[in-house]
């Protein structure tokens, strides 16, 4: 019998074969995210997300462990294709997130290349933890093999707050790329890079 990570690793396989949306649950039924699945190694997913008016707006990282279900085929994916067309046609898909796609290597851990070329691009991202509700936003400062230093910031004022560190198999997601990152990390450095 299958475990349900190796069933939520054939699902996701199976739509980023067929280049498919998919909606991921991670907390609840009414926790979900959507979008087309970039990358996928035997420890997490990236995807590459939609907002709810089919713009690209990003990518998130998810722990195999951390996802609940995957579906593809619903109904709210598709009127979110049929958004996506729309703003195709119109030239206008991008939500105004970065045009660079973050290269990929199966071969290698996602989670600790991600996290090194975001420390080394020096761009905000957004961590959520397993046990944790809150979220932590903020700049990659260090990495180990075992550990995450975060300079957070603000989500309010854009303002720098305290250095965290944690473990990385506490992480269960990271958002990267969005657009809603970009926007805070421009605010935070046109406000407080004297500071």
């Amino acid at each position: 019998m299958k475990s349900k990570i190796e069933e939520i690793k054939e699902k996701l396989k199976a739509a980023a074969d067929r280049k498919d949306l998919v909606e991921l649950y991670t907390r609840s039924e009414d926790s979900f995210c959507a979008g087309i699945v970039a990358a996928l190694d035997q420890e997490g997913t990236i995807l590459k997300e939609l907002d709810g008016q089919g713009r690209w707006c990003g990518y998130c990282f998810f722990r195999l462990g951390a996802i609940r279900n995957v579906e593809t085929a619903t109904d709210y994916l598709k009127k979110l294709k049929c958004y996506l067309g729309y703003w195709e046609d119109l030239g206008l898909f991008q939500s105004g997130a970065q045009k660079r796609e973050p290269s990929f290597d199966s071969g290698r851990n996602t989670l600790i290349d991600l996290l090194t070329g975001q420390c080394q691009e020096k761009h905000i991202i957004t961590v959520g933890y397993y046990e944790e509700e809150n979220l932590d936003t903020g700049y990659v400062l260090a990495l180990t093999d075992r550990l995450l230093s975060l300079k957070t910031v603000d989500v309010s004022s854009g303002g720098f707050l305290e250095v965290i560190r944690k473990p990385l198999e506490d992480i269960s997601m990271i958002e990267f790329d969005s657009i809603d990152n970009i926007l805070l990390e421009f605010a935070n450095r046109t406000l407080f890079s004297n500071k």
